[in-house]
């Protein structure tokens, strides 16, 4: 019974922090601009096929 308790609150204390990473990391990229590159790379691939 204590080894299964103690994978309980391990998995628990996995799963809180892989969420929380998960946020922090959703945070992060929607607060920096990160959708210019993409464009950029858009209008790359446009020119590209122009050409």
């Amino acid at each position: 019974m204590v080894v299964e308790t103690l994978l309980y609150v391990f998995g628990a204390v996995s799963l809180l922090c892989v969420v929380g990473i998960t946020l922090q990391v959703i945070f992060l990229t929607k607060g920096e601009p990160q959708v210019v590159p993409v464009k950029k790379d858009t209008i790359q691939n446009n020119q590209k096929k122009a050409a």
